[in-house]
């Protein structure tokens, strides 16, 4: 158990490697909509979102894994967010 925890740990501070340029920016385009759905979007995640896929086209896949992980994670704290404050939520 101890080794999988750590495995985890390392895996979480170096970036998750393995994950594809892609499935970050889609995943971050679908936590942005939730945040969106509940009218609770940070200001600076649409421009990290633009990074990402601005340093894809630029051919630098770890960067833009890296700023859409940071996209996707505002975008789920946003919706924590509007939880915490009361927010009703109606998903899609």
């Amino acid at each position: 158990m101890k080794k999988i925890l750590s495995m985890l740990a390392i895996a979480a501070l170096t970036g998750c490697a393995g994950v594809s340029v892609t499935d970050a920016i889609a995943n971050a385009e679908a936590e942005i909509r939730a945040a969106e759905s509940r009218e609770m979007l940070w200001s600076n995640t649409e421009n990290l979102l633009a990074q990402a896929k601005a340093a894809q086209a630029a051919g630098d896949n770890k960067k833009a894994v890296k700023l859409a992980q940071q996209a996707a994670l505002e975008a789920r704290l946003a919706q924590h967010q509007a939880q915490a404050s009361g927010q009703p939520y109606y998903p899609n």
